[in-house]
């Protein structure tokens, strides 16, 4: 047991997160690029969420970390979920709000629409058919079980054993927002996007990505579990693909602005509240 607990502390965190973050991108890389399972009738590119998941339990074992300590805590499930899913509700209410009055005031005569479409940084979205929602949902709870699970349960926790939490969670988020840049690549590739288009998509994604991660890695900080961000991972997937705003010259205009005035709110918030956490943390301690 100490032999094992030496050799835990020994190990480089760096070593064991790039290695599980290279094998998993190669494989999301080879999937966009190759499979293309987005383009089926699936709909979904989903070979690298189920890879993930089955290399975090992989790894997982391999560095002798339970499931539990990287935030899967199943006695602390109901009350965080709701906490998520709250968070979600409430910031894209302000979000969705914010998008709205604007284009009323510009007399775009903004309106509610609810369909599946596929995400898009640019704001370009592809109406799918209404039997992809049910496919939609599974895949996306996969999506935020692996994420949430490598990017902020394994990552955080693997760089914690040596760098403090903001290094972290810093670093977690990075990997994060490298993690989506795949879409922008693969549309350079094809043809479909300019070099210089493609790398201010891929930016654009990193920041919109990193920003998040930024917040979820807090979430999972203050409270302990990954529920609290997998909910809002989970919820913020489904109401951007699914509830958009109309208007008399198009869908979705300002969605990019939406997205961004919902994050903005959400960070500051939980900014302030991990800060407020820790200075009571360490007034206990003094």
């Amino acid at each position: 047991m100490n032999t094992n607990m030496k050799t835990e502390k020994n190990r480089k965190p760096e070593v064991i997160i790039m290695a599980t973050f290279i094998f998993c991108f190669v494989i999301r890389f080879f999937e966009a690029l190759q499979l293309r399972f987005d383009e089926t009738i699936l709909n979904e590119n989903f070979v690298h969420k189920l890879s993930g998941i089955l290399a975090l339990a992989i790894v997982l074992r391999l560095i002798h970390l339970t499931w539990k300590e990287i935030g899967f805590d199943f006695k602390r499930l109901y009350i965080p979920i709701l906490l998520g899913l709250g968070l979600g509700t409430v910031r894209f209410i302000i979000g969705y709000g914010v998008e709205y009055a604007i284009l009323s005031a510009q007399g775009a005569n903004p309106s509610f629409s609810f369909f599946l479409s596929s995400f898009s940084v640019t704001g370009v979205n592809t109406t799918l058919p209404a039997y992809c929602i049910i496919l939609f949902c599974i895949f996306n709870l996969i999506n935020a079980v692996m994420e949430e699970g490598i990017f902020r349960g394994l990552f955080i926790k693997l760089a914690q054993r040596k760098y403090s939490f903001a290094i972290s969670n810093t670093a977690a988020a990075l990997l994060f927002g490298i993690w989506h840049i795949v879409m922008p690549i693969r549309s350079w590739l094809d043809g479909t996007m300019t070099f210089q288009t493609m790398i201010l998509y891929s930016v654009g994604y990193i920041f919109l990505s990193g920003s998040i991660a930024l917040m979820w890695g807090m979430l999972f900080e203050m409270s302990g579990v990954i529920w609290i961000g997998l909910a809002d991972h989970f919820f913020n997937n489904a109401v951007i693909n699914l509830l958009h705003i109309s208007t008399d010259s198009g869908i979705d205009e300002m969605m990019i602005a939406r997205t961004l005035i919902a994050q903005l709110f959400a960070f500051a918030l939980i900014a302030v509240l991990y800060i407020n956490q820790h200075n009571k943390a360490v007034t206990q301690v003094t």
